[in-house]
């Protein structure tokens, strides 16, 4: 079992690290960081390191300035999978995890808290069909650890963010892993977290369809204000595309978008829009060919028909790079058709692997969306029919009016398109 760390930028040639035994990498400009970059402006003294006991490699930002990135999403630490990619300053690394059984990731043939091989006996014996593996070394530990929230076990964590961390957790009502959201306790005295927490777990608890995460507990447990989601051993979409080598094939890509869309077309009938649509917010299981798309992190979503009291006038909320105008100005008063632009957006980028508009590191982003033209997906050499073009450039129309009004005639105008 090994890992094997690809690290390569514009200004320096490409360097392999191999390791086979529990290691720490740190990364930064420091002349004492394990890989160095001191003519790096953009990194840190000690940016992150990675802490590898193969097959397992976790991801840890060292309060960096200017951020971590995982698979071009921002992230404070995070479990790695096989083929992950992550970004420091300029410096990229490409995770390889050498010698996993096919398809392992968060996997059925690892612990799902070590991160260990199991045997074969053990992985035939001891698996159910709806649950992912613990080894009865980690069972034990689990037993005499003491757990914050009544009737889960938390195994480890998943992310974590600047209001919330997610869990991996096992249930033990019915021994099936799940998935828990936890608000961080230096935010549970801010009303408006805490408002914007309960509403997602109410909105996953009104939203019942094949194709969005659904919440199936929640609570507070020892101040601790938490809800419970179905695990789904997937990754998202920008993993995804990672997979495929930065762009995704064109059938595999419209699997996912049309799911999303079937799901949208859901939520939109109960008057909610989601307003943070992006490819990290998409989760998506199976294999190229089968892929099951769902939509998760309804943090953002809001009744579009009640304008409420947790978005102010003039306030932006969402992703910048994959957000309407219209949303840039005021995140409170958007409709259906803002998040049938990030639709676009999002497919617009898994089919071309590039941004529908050249934002520059140190631009302003807001202004570019705003004013700057849109860059046709041909001109990234992407060969599809003129009809899908035409479809996606429609849905990034800058008016809210020019675009299609419904997620179901974006749907139905992408099969028009792939014939």
């Amino acid at each position: 079992m090994k890992v094997c760390l690809k690290i390569f930028s514009d200004a320096d040639p490409e360097q392999l690290i191999e390791v086979e035994e529990k290691r720490t990498i740190v990364f930064g400009r420091s002349s004492s960081a394990d890989v160095a970059r001191p003519m790096d402006p953009t990194m840190s003294r000690k940016h992150c390191q990675l802490e590898v006991e193969p097959p397992r490699v976790y991801l840890r930002d060292l309060k960096s300035t200017n951020g971590t990135y995982l698979n071009d999403q921002r992230t404070q630490g995070a479990l790695l999978r096989n083929h992950d990619l992550v970004r420091c300053g300029k410096v990229k690394i490409r995770v390889e995890i050498e010698g996993l059984p096919e398809g392992a990731g968060l996997n059925r043939a690892v612990c799902t808290v070590c991160g260990m091989l199991i045997s074969e006996e053990e992985f035939t014996i001891n698996l159910s069909a709806d649950a992912v593996f613990i080894c009865p070394k980690c069972r034990m530990e689990l037993q005499t650890k003491p757990q914050p929230i009544q009737g889960y076990q938390i195994l480890r964590e998943l992310g974590r963010g600047g209001m919330g961390v997610v869990y991996l957790a096992r249930s033990e009502a019915t021994d099936t892993i799940v998935v828990i959201k936890v608000v961080i306790p230096e935010q549970v005295g801010d009303l408006t977290v805490l408002q914007m927490f309960q509403r997602e777990a109410r909105v996953l608890q009104s939203l019942d369809h094949p194709h969005i995460v659904s919440c199936v507990d929640q609570g507070v447990c020892d101040n601790l204000h938490y809800f419970v989601m179905k695990f789904i051993d997937g990754r998202d979409a920008a993993r995804v595309v990672n997979e495929q080598g930065g762009r995704m094939i064109v059938k595999d890509a419209l699997t996912i978008v049309t799911q999303c869309l079937d799901a949208l077309d859901y939520a939109h009938g109960k008057k909610l829009v989601h307003r943070d649509l992006k490819p990290a917010n998409i989760l998506v299981s199976g294999p190229s060919g089968e892929y099951h798309a769902r939509i998760l992190d309804f943090g953002l979503a809001k009744n579009y028909e009640q304008a409420g009291n947790l978005t102010a006038t003039g306030q932006m909320r969402g992703t910048v790079t994959f957000m309407p105008p219209e949303q840039a100005m005021n995140a409170k008063h958007v409709g259906p058709t803002a998040d049938i632009y990030a639709m676009g957006a999002v497919l617009y980028y898994m089919i071309s692997g590039h941004l529908m508009f050249k934002f520059e590191d140190n631009g302003d982003h807001l202004k570019t969306i705003m004013q700057d033209p849109l860059i046709p997906i041909q001109q990234h050499g992407v060969d599809i029919p003129p009809a899908l073009a035409d479809t996606i450039h429609k849905s990034l129309e800058r008016h809210p009016d020019d675009r299609f009004q419904t997620a179901a005639e974006m749907k139905q105008s992408l099969l028009n398109a792939q014939g």
